[in-house]
């Protein structure tokens, strides 16, 4: 098998020293067979040989190895350390000629060489000169090197110092330890350790001195540079005979300039601040300045959750008459203080002359609108909350005197929250459409059910207290007017609506009037969904009664339906119209059974017929009961007789024998299908049914007389209230659960009510109320009519041409801006 040796790397061992340099050189070499395939894991041996002069040259020196290659053909020896043949490596001289090295191969191990060829060494190995030489000033001790003789230069021939590094080109000046890199332009001196902390000491002894120190991390990018006094006990003075210093910058402005974010950590267990400045200076003692479009020029806060109530987040004092804090932006002159002589916090924005206070001496807070001088105020002797557009003259406050909240509109529209005669009161005086009193709007999403905590509206009224004649929402209208009513409700477009108390076109008043179509009698062409109304009740789905007429109904398809039995303690008349367009009156037949009938006729054949009644009587009459038929001929006969009946009908023979082909008339009655013996309520059949709704349905228009109330109970009807709807006899009528004396207020005995209002009241109430809307303001509106702003200019901040801080002072309960 032929093989090829590959040349991988040729050099020194280690460092040349002139005392003792190492007398042998580390050789490595891959080795590949004919097809270029390593040879792995295999023992090899090499022959080296070295010829002086040229290639074909005397061997000055000869070794041989036996060497392990591994898993890449790789062998590595070390050249004067193998088995010699001939010459003595140390001997060589090396500086006296030139020299060649052979490389021989046998790859079975064996001691059959094959010349792998034969090549020059370069300067490498003339390194080992050095430890030849005779010119050294070097001496030794032990393992330790030394220099006594003069002093030592590096790049240049007249050191300076003891020891001398010249150099101005990029690299190193000086490297200890790991080369950790460059600096990009000029000398630099490195010291690196990439294992453990680089640091530099300076100083005077061991316990005094200073240090640059790196702090070695396992995670490189956590790794950080410290300067500092050792033990840390040692002051740092930085520029101690002038200068600026820069952190993060290369051109300070100051005595120092950091460029980025600074993190300041103050320990808990250190009384005092953690940045304190002194100065007697009429300038700022600092200024923060930030260039960027967003962002912020100072924040300060307290970020634990637990701090106590005399914490601050940012605090300012001032111990004589001006501010504790200022505040001002330069591009549009808005402008702001806190803690002044006279207010807490006042603001002012510059462009719109809008301003106002907080903490003054007759208001919590003050503020008004510049160009519209619309004004309000919060915490004043007389109220609350007041405020004033000033055009308009529209006006209102929360928390007078006699009103909780009062607001007025120049239109003569007013409303007033919590006064002594009521929760909610408003006056509409406008005559536009669509102007109320009280408009609510609602957009919610859908409820879940009728109760009060469980539907969504606009408007909601609760009547906690059950008292007689409380409501929830009552609605009252003077009438007069056709088409208004008290209390209205409709679907937005108004096509579908009802009103309680209304007064129709034809000056007809309804207690309830409800509709859901407008146009004639009905929609024919039309789907038909809506209802006028629709009522479900207990005892009675509905209780009607009219003075003169009970109920009218009317419908293209029926008028009346009942599904159900039909009671009637009077006649049922029918009317018919004649050929002359005038009603005939009608009776509705009564009997004392459940009967159903039908007629009709027919014709004898030969004295015989047979007789089939209509599918409808046979499907309804009862076929356990008797069928009464009426036969009558029409005409000369013998007379006949029924010769069989039954449910499907009946059969007559003429008497006599006769054959006679007469016609005959007839008529059935029988009892109906499933009403052969009726069961009936027993309470409608009673003489004293009417009675008891007489007394029970009471109508409660008669305010003279109550009515007694109707319960049906175990089949029969009763005249009363049932015991479940009374009070409970154990309990006191003022009594209340837990619940109920949170929730609601306590029940207002009779007695203890001041008066119940009544219509004619209700214009002296709004006079009442306006005479005292005008008493509650007559001093605060001489507060208002004194309340003047003048704008003025001040003492500038920076310049002349700049706005200052306006002062105020208090007269009369009102303001004066100077």
């Amino acid at each position: 098998m032929k093989t090829r040796l590959l040349f991988l790397v040729l050099g020194l061992y280690s460092v040349v020293s002139y005392a003792q340099a190492p007398q042998a050189i580390k050789y490595q070499a891959v080795v590949r067979n004919d097809v270029g395939d390593f040879i792995q894991d295999q023992t090899v041996s090499l022959r080296i040989s070295i010829h002086q002069g040229s290639a074909g040259g005397t061997i000055v020196y000869q070794e041989t190895f036996s060497v392990m290659t591994n898993e890449f053909g790789l062998a590595t020896i070390e050249i004067g350390n193998g088995t010699p043949v001939t010459g003595t490596f140390p001997d060589i001289s090396w500086a006296s000629d030139d020299y060649f090295i052979e490389t021989e191969l046998d790859p079975d191990g064996g001691s059959t060489y094959t010349s792998m060829g034969t090549s020059q060494f370069l300067s490498v190995a003339y390194a080992l000169h050095a430890g030849s030489s005779g010119d050294s000033r070097w001496d030794t001790s032990g393992n330790n090197i030394y220099y006594n003789d003069g002093k030592v230069g590096i790049g240049l021939t007249s050191p300076e110092g003891d020891f001398h590094v010249a150099k101005n080109t990029l690299g190193h000046e000086g490297l200890f330890g790991t080369n950790i890199g460059t600096f990009p332009q000029g000398s630099s001196v490195s010291i690196g350790n990439d294992s453990d902390d680089a640091v530099l000491y300076l100083g005077q002894s061991p316990t005094n001195k200073g240090y640059i120190a790196w702090d070695h991390n396992s995670t490189p990018e956590d790794g950080y540079l410290s300067i500092g006094g050792y033990g840390g006990t040692g002051n740092l003075i930085l520029q101690e005979l002038g200068g600026n210093v820069g952190i993060g910058t290369t051109n300070p402005y100051g005595k120092l300039s950091i460029l980025g974010n600074i993190d300041h950590e103050f320990p808990t267990v250190t009384v005092g601040n953690a940045l304190s400045a002194w100065g007697g200076t009429n300038s700022s003692m600092y200024e923060i300045t930030n260039t960027s479009d967003n962002g912020g020029g100072l924040m300060a806060g307290m970020i634990s959750s637990s701090t106590g109530e005399y914490s601050y987040g940012l605090y300012g004092y001032n111990n004589g008459s001006g501010y504790g804090v200022y505040g001002i932006n330069w591009l549009h002159y808005n402008q702001g203080y806190l803690g002044s002589n006279n207010y807490g916090a006042y603001g002012e924005h510059g462009s719109s002359d809008n301003w106002g206070f907080i903490g003054g001496n007759n208001h919590g807070v003050y503020g008004e609108h510049g160009s519209s001088e619309n004004w309000g105020y919060l915490g004043s002797f007389y109220y609350g909350v007041y405020g004033k557009h000033v055009a308009t003259q529209n006006y209102g406050y929360l928390g007078g005197s006699s009103y909780g909240v009062y607001g007025a509109h120049n239109s003569g529209n007013y409303a007033v929250l919590g006064s002594t005669t009521c929760g909610l009161y408003a006056t509409n005086y406008t005559t536009n459409p669509g102007d109320y009193a009280i408009i609510g709007y609602s957009w919610n999403d859908a409820g879940i059910g009728y109760g009060v905590e469980e539907s969504l509206g606009s408007v909601m009224g609760e009547e906690d207290g059950g008292n007689s004649y409380t409501f929830g929402v009552a609605g009252y209208s003077y009438g007069g007017y056709e088409r208004c009513g008290a209390t209205f409700g409709s679907i937005f477009d108004g096509f579908n609506w009802g009103c309680l108390a209304y007064q129709n076109s034809g000056n007809t008043e309804y207690g309830g009037y409800f509709t859901t179509y407008t146009t004639g009698i009905g929609k024919d062409s039309d789907v038909q969904i809506n209802n006028g109304i629709g009522a479900w009740g207990d005892l009675f789905g509905a209780d009607i009664h009219g003075k003169i007429y009970g109920t009218y109904t009317e419908g293209n398809n029926f008028a009346l339906f009942s599904n159900g039995d039909n009671y009637t303690n009077g006649l049922d008349v029918h009317l018919q119209k004649d050929k002359n367009g005038e009603n005939e009156v009608l009776y509705t037949h009564v009997s004392t059974d459940a009967t159903i009938q039908t007629s009709g006729y027919a014709t004898l054949n030969n004295g015989e017929s047979d007789i089939a009644f209509d599918k409808t009587f046979a499907d309804a009459v009862s076929s356990t009961a008797p069928i009464i038929v009426t036969v009558t001929p029409v005409g000369n006969s013998n007379g006949v007789y029924l010769s069989e009946v039954s449910s499907a009908g009946f059969k007559i023979v003429e008497n006599n024998g006769g054959k006679s082909n007469v016609s005959v008339n007839y008529i059935a009655i029988g009892k109906r299908a499933g009403y052969e013996n009726p069961q009936l309520p027993e309470e409608l059949i009673n003489v004293d049914f009417t009675e008891k709704l007489a007394i029970g349905l009471h109508n409660d228009g008669d305010t003279e007389s109550n009515g007694e109330g109707l319960y049906y109970e175990n089949g029969k009807l009763y005249v009363g209230t049932h015991p479940s709807a009374l009070p409970d006899p154990n309990r006191s009528a003022r009594e209340v659960s837990s619940f109920e004396s949170q929730m609601k207020p306590e029940r207002q005995k009779p007695e203890d009510r001041k008066y119940e209002m009544k219509r004619p009241e209700i214009s002296k109430l709004n006079k009442t109320l306006r005479l005292g809307q005008a008493e509650d303001n007559r001093e605060e509106s001489e507060e208002i009519r004194g309340m003047v702003r003048k704008v003025g200019k001040a003492v500038p901040k920076k310049t002349s041409s700049e706005k200052n801080i306006p002062d105020y002072k208090t007269y009369h309960g009102g303001l004066e801006k100077k």
